[in-house]
């Protein structure tokens, strides 16, 4: 007798603290299954320890080329890069991931990913706009950027999403539940703005915190329901570009 069982979905169905994402974009997707690894099942506590190492790190890179100086100025955005670039290229050759760049939701890029990508940014930015307008004081600083200024400004958050939405949350998603799982790589992603924030003495403050935290959360709840990158790093990006107005 056939067996008429259904698979399950390997995401549980969105829950309603996830920020109220859902409807944001319902009337756009749907969520979409994000793509498991059957090599990465058996790899327990692999994530840790590679969340961990990267910390470690990107601590220590932090005290030699930003506070030690060992990088020329200009350098250091190409070093940044290749560096956050060549971890998650690391990790997912160390669970030899089949389709590592749809894995991280890099490809494919579809109509809704484009189309949730413009409006994520079109509507970040716009809040930001009316924030800046209604409560607090600008700073006028996005005039002064330059045209390169935008391009690496756009590749950092880039760099930013593809480890936290794109390896860290993409493999908590396959261990647990996306209300635990979006959450949880936004903390992660604020923990890795201390090394900076402390060692080179930048200023921060509780808003800092809960902004870095929320933002995370909406590229973390962008990156669930429309199974791309893509959305997060435009999100992300406007939600920088916001901060400079």
């Amino acid at each position: 007798m056939r067996s008429t069982r259904r698979n399950k979905h390997p995401i549980r169905a969105r829950s309603a603290g996830s920020f109220h994402m859902e409807a944001y974009v319902s009337f756009m997707i749907e969520p979409v299954d994000m793509p498991r690894s059957k090599e990465a099942k058996g790899l327990r506590g692999g994530l840790a320890l590679f969340t961990i190492t990267f910390f470690l790190t990107w601590t220590l890179c932090v005290v030699l080329i930003w506070k030690l100086e060992l990088l020329p100025q200009w350098a250091r955005p190409w070093f940044r890069t290749f560096f956050w670039i060549a971890a998650a290229a690391a990790f997912a050759f160390w669970v030899k991931l089949r389709h590592p760049l749809r894995w991280l939701g890099v490809t494919p890029v579809s109509t809704k990913a484009i189309a949730l990508s413009l409006l994520a940014f079109v509507s970040v930015l716009g809040w930001n706009f009316l924030r800046v307008n209604m409560v607090d004081v600008p700073l006028g600083r996005i005039s002064a950027l330059s045209l390169g200024g935008y391009a690496w400004s756009l590749v950092g958050v880039f760099v930013e999403e593809l480890l936290f939405r794109g390896v860290v949350q993409t493999r908590l998603s396959e261990q647990m539940k996306a209300r635990y799982a979006i959450p949880l790589a936004a903390a992660l992603f604020l923990t890795i703005h201390f090394p900076g924030w402390l060692i080179l003495s930048l200023p921060f403050n509780a808003p800092t915190i809960v902004s870095v935290f929320l933002i995370g959360l909406v590229c973390g709840c962008l990156r669930y329901f429309s199974g791309s990158l893509w959305p997060a790093v435009t999100a992300h990006w406007a939600n920088n570009l916001g901060a400079l107005l």
